[in-house]
């Protein structure tokens, strides 16, 4: 072993030899051999807070920072339409169960959707669109994927043998 190996195993011993001094020989380790400080730390660290004698889980209410909308969308609605080149966003408005939700997306999107849907059919896939709901029907936050679906495999149902 180096000069440094070896200095480190004599600081190893000798931190060792003092938690022997200090710590007693059984192999348990009970609160009244730990420092009151100590103990104190620990106890609070462990503790539970004590349940609201006053609130009741009827009464109780949650708070959420955003609600995430995912829309799935008509891709035959996207079938030949054309996005003009050189427009960075447009504001999409989307029909949906009686209102008009508007989002504001980056024509690459639109056009990629565009595309799948040429390349895949409208029943070959999915359209999503997905963003922060906001007041006012607004999707802040919003982006555009086009899915292509895959093919269920066929499963083949072998014919019964006759007697």
């Amino acid at each position: 072993m180096g000069p440094r190996r070896d200095a480190y195993k004599r600081k190893e011993l000798a931190v060792a030899s003092d938690v022997c001094d200090v710590a007693p020989q059984s192999a348990t380790l009970s609160l009244s051999h730990i420092p009151s400080s100590v103990a104190d730390k620990l106890a609070s660290a462990v503790a539970r807070p004590a349940p609201h004698p006053d609130r009741r889980f009827a009464d109780f209410r949650a708070s959420a920072r955003a609600i995430k909308v995912t829309l799935v969308l008509d891709p035959a609605a996207f079938a030949g339409l054309a996005v003009p080149e050189g427009r960075p966003r447009h504001v999409l408005p989307v029909d949906v169960g009686g209102r008009v939700v508007k989002a504001d997306l980056a024509c690459k999107a639109i056009r990629k959707a565009v595309a799948a849907v040429a390349e895949h059919g409208p029943q070959g896939v999915a359209l999503l669109l997905q963003g922060q709901l906001e007041a006012g029907d607004k999707l802040s936050s919003a982006g555009l994927s086009a899915m292509p679906k895959t093919p269920k495999p066929q499963v083949e149902v072998p014919a019964e043998a006759g007697p």
